[in-house]
């Protein structure tokens, strides 16, 4: 496999061709661009665009797709993921960046070696339930999963079963989507409206692919707590393809419950820390399209 693969240092605000990086037909450049200004960004957008063939397909992070729609490429959205295409995209000129780029590292001195993981302190126990879900906020962010599950076993998981819904939380997080589901059915049968036991039951189900059970978990959650707008938000998704006028209501429902209370957790107490500006978008991308649809007053779609 080593045989088939090319590795270059390059500075990406330097023109790819200076390299003979060119031809390319997918590129990926995720959680790169967080690191640069606007300036820079252009810069390394257009220097992208030059490399890539005609129906090349840039990915970037979920975070950063909307930060980059800059103009150069074109965006794409397809079954509610983004991605930014070449074609029938005209780049700006290049913009120089106002300041110059940052000093590489040495070779063998990447930067991830030299930076130190932050200090997340542990809340002891009896410590108020703010200061457990800011210890677990920070600890998911960090990806430190083993050591979030460490700490909620120090709590006394068995003894708080709010508990018990963050190790389902954070086995969501680790792609232990059977045990998350199975914490999430002990949850309800202890609390059968427990809103925050039908989220992590619907995501769990969600992500293996269960869309019946996920949808009925949700809707629990839209009759008993209605602002909740990430059930709104993950309904609509999965009614994309089922029923396109019920996901424009969900659509709709999300959007206005987040103009009103933009919380990345939607009003639960499970640290969901969703990207509440990037969700905006979507929903409001999914209305304008479904508006620019739907036919006018006075106006027909046929004869």
């Amino acid at each position: 496999m080593r045989s088939l693969v090319d590795f270059s240092h390059l500075n990406l605000l330097d023109p790819l061709g200076a390299k003979a990086l060119c031809g390319f037909d997918l590129v990926f450049y995720r959680n790169v661009s967080i690191y640069f200004d606007a300036d820079s960004r252009k810069t390394i957008l257009n220097n992208l665009h030059g490399a890539m063939n005609d129906t090349g397909v840039l990915l970037l992070g979920v975070s950063e797709t909307l930060a980059n729609d800059l103009g150069i490429f074109r965006l794409v959205e397809e079954g509610g993921s983004f991605y930014f295409a070449k074609a029938a995209a005209s780049p700006p000129p290049a913009v120089a960046p106002k300041r110059p780029p940052p000093k590489l590292r040495p070779p063998g001195k990447p930067e991830h070696h030299a930076v130190r993981p932050a200090v997340v302190p542990r809340p002891a126990a009896g410590a108020d339930w703010a200061s457990v879900i800011a210890t677990m906020r920070a600890l998911l962010r960090a990806k430190r999963y083993d050591e979030a599950l460490r700490t909620i076993r120090a709590l006394g998981a068995s003894a708080d079963p709010r508990l018990l819904l963050l190790e389902g939380h954070v086995r969501l997080h680790m792609r232990q989507f059977a045990e998350a589901a199975a914490i999430g059915e002990r949850a309800v049968a202890a609390d059968s409206w427990s809103c925050d036991a039908h989220m992590l039951l619907a995501l769990a189900a969600k992500w293996q692919g269960d869309t019946a059970a996920a949808i009925r978990s949700l809707k629990v959650i839209v009759y008993a707590k209605p602002n909740c707008w990430p059930a709104h938000y993950y309904l609509a998704t999965l009614l994309h393809d089922l029923d396109a006028a019920k996901a424009r209501r969900e659509y709709a429902a999300a959007l206005r419950q987040i103009d009103a209370d933009p919380d990345p957790d939607g009003g639960l107490w499970l640290p969901l820390d969703l990207p509440v500006a990037d969700i905006r978008f979507l929903c409001e991308h999914h209305s304008a399209a479904a508006e620019a649809s739907t036919p006018r007053q006075g106006q027909s779609g046929g004869p």
